[in-house]
């Protein structure tokens, strides 16, 4: 119930939404006839006290949808109120395993606006999860012509500035941060075309969803171009990056 609660809080508090949360987990619950006193106490004083029609009326309702909702209401409460007969069989739900698109230690390389090359390495590989993540960053790499392993075991993990930040940051590393996300399988199809493998280097250092603070799985797979193509503009602009990461530092 915890979890729950914490999972619709949003909904939970919104009084407009409130209602159709605590009918709809009672209905769920009398179905595997789980239902107990608390929950069900708490959807007999909404529907008695008229709580959930002034709601109705509030959002405009006619009189006669007013009519047919108090009927609804008050037929459900009679069904939950008395235990079902026998409770609907639970089904197990089987997550599709999905498996990431790179291995661990992949190096790939992407043609940026500037005519050269850069590249990115995968630190992290889910072979078999929900999303098929794999956590990629990108990396110093800014060359005229195709990069070789040796240049992404001396580059440095790539960082951009605060200011132009995409999605929520949590904490700052000297105003800079290390461009480096989850990505998700599902998406790379429509950026396939812009990434090449060029080889694998050996990580044994694992990455948990955690590091660094934040979960980034909701960015398209062309960020590490769009980002990296802005940090070697700010260079260009003599606006050389704080922050050194080795790309070695994060994989042993």
């Amino acid at each position: 119930m915890k979890q729950l609660k914490k999972d619709y809080r949003e909904t939970i508090e919104i009084e407009q939404d409130a209602n159709n949360f605590w009918f709809a987990l009672s209905r769920a619950l009398w179905e595997c006839k789980a239902l107990d006193v608390p929950i069900l106490n708490k959807v007999k004083g909404i529907i008695n006290s008229g709580h959930d029609l002034r709601i109705w009326k509030e959002l405009e309702a006619s009189e006669q949808d007013i009519k047919k909702r108090k009927a609804v209401l008050d037929k459900f409460l009679m069904q939950i109120s008395n235990p079902k007969e026998s409770p609907k069989a639970r089904k197990k739900i089987r997550t599709k395993l999905v498996p990431s698109v790179f291995e661990k230690g992949d190096c790939l390389v992407f043609k940026m606006d500037n005519g050269n090359y850069g590249g990115a390495i995968v630190y992290e590989a889910e072979k078999q999860g929900e999303y098929g993540l794999n956590f990629i960053a990108a990396t110093s790499i800014n060359r005229s012509v195709k990069p070789n392993l040796s240049d992404f075991e001396n580059a440095n993990v790539l960082t951009i500035w605060e200011e132009e930040k995409y999605g929520k940051i949590v904490h700052k590393l000297n105003n800079e941060l290390p461009i480096a996300y989850w990505f998700q399988a599902k998406s790379y199809k429509e950026f396939a075309d812009k990434f090449e493998r060029i080889g694998n280097l050996s990580i044994t250092k694992k990455f948990s969803h955690d590091f660094l603070g934040s979960f980034h799985v909701w960015v398209p797979w062309d960020v590490l171009i769009v980002f990296s193509q802005q940090t070697f503009q700010r260079i260009n602009d003599h606006q050389k990056p704080k922050l050194k990461i080795p790309t070695k530092v994060w994989r042993t």
